[in-house]
């Protein structure tokens, strides 16, 4: 964030020359807030829909609801056919879809392939995603797992459940899940497929993952 600051003259006095020592060009928008007890700085304009929200130190404002999984490429693993196009996990089109990944035979309630996300420091988020599941062996269940973590050695489940999206127990049973009810303090993000029965060709495909800075 570019940061511009003046000095505020001292109590009793006026402004210098009646202006401000501050290089110029603002832009329409931006906000000018106290960084200490004598000097101002610039916090550049958000965008469209933005809420003003207090930093978590009560420093400082800063803009909310930005969705720190935009543009992020997703790290991926574990799976026997790997997804393709990882950048429309993130790209903020619930049309787009990363392409299945497929584990073969994955072993009863063993975790199989993941997608994995960096959002570059530690937010507290919302986790929104319309994901797709599917396997091919009757009366079966698998689920997708979603985790937080600080710093990638520990790993939280978060969403309220281990179990974050189910299908159904059929044969080829296919799931297309919207959620936007996990949330999550962390750096890093990961959906992980797990099997609770033995089956074979586990898919998953993500058309969307959000993560919505909730400001906290």
């Amino acid at each position: 964030m570019l940061k511009k600051t003046i000095v505020v003259p001292a109590l009793g006095t006026g402004w210098p020359d009646g202006g401000f020592d501050i290089v110029l060009p603002l832009v329409a928008g931006d906000i000018l807030y106290a960084a200490n007890g004598t000097h101002l700085t610039r916090l550049a304009k958000g965008t469209a829909g933005q809420p003003l929200v207090m930093n978590s130190g009560e420093t400082a404002p800063r803009w909310g609801f930005i969705n720190r999984l935009a543009g992020v490429l997703a790290i991926q693993s574990g799976w026997d056919t790997a997804p393709i196009n990882l950048a429309n996990c993130t790209d903020g089109d619930f049309a787009t879809v990363s392409g299945t990944a497929i584990t073969n035979n994955l072993a009863a309630y063993a975790e199989g392939g993941l997608f994995q996300w960096d959002m570059g420091a530690t937010y507290s988020v919302q986790v929104r995603a319309k994901l797709s599941m599917a396997n091919a062996t009757a009366w079966q269940t698998m689920v997708a797992r979603l985790y937080v973590s600080l710093d990638t050695a520990t790993w939280y489940y978060c969403g309220g459940s281990t179990n974050w999206i189910s299908t159904n127990g059929d044969a080829n049973a296919l799931t297309i899940a919207f959620t936007n009810c996990a949330f999550a303090y962390g750096r890093y993000l990961k959906v992980v497929l797990v099997n609770y029965g033995s089956q074979a060709n586990c898919s998953l495909a993500i058309y969307e993952m959000q993560a919505i800075d909730c400001g906290l």
